[in-house]
């Protein structure tokens, strides 16, 4: 599953969930209440562990360096879900 919300920040490694994703994680325990969750695997984003403690199992989090983002801008962008957007859209050459 993706993380919830957090509010853009240069700094992708610490950037926490926002209120809004606070929020939606209380819903967590009851969305998976019947699903069988053996382990729980994230990446190093301060923002996806936090998702994923959400579910509150009593599992340990296990942590995977190469879960990680892509790379939208090296620097701050103005207009970061237009940098997103772009990021993901792919381009056809004719």
């Amino acid at each position: 599953m993706r993380h919830a919300h957090s509010n853009y920040s240069t700094d992708e490694w610490n950037r926490p969930l926002s209120e809004k994703g606070r929020l939606a994680i209380e819903a967590l325990p009851k969305v998976f209440s019947k699903v069988a969750i053996n382990v729980v695997i994230s990446s190093l984003y301060r923002r996806a562990v936090e998702t994923v403690e959400g579910i509150n199992r009593n599992l340990a989090v296990i942590l995977i360096e190469d879960f990680k983002e892509r790379t939208i801008s090296l620097q701050k962008a103005d207009d970061f879900h237009g940098e997103v957007l772009k990021a993901w859209t792919i381009l056809t050459i004719n």
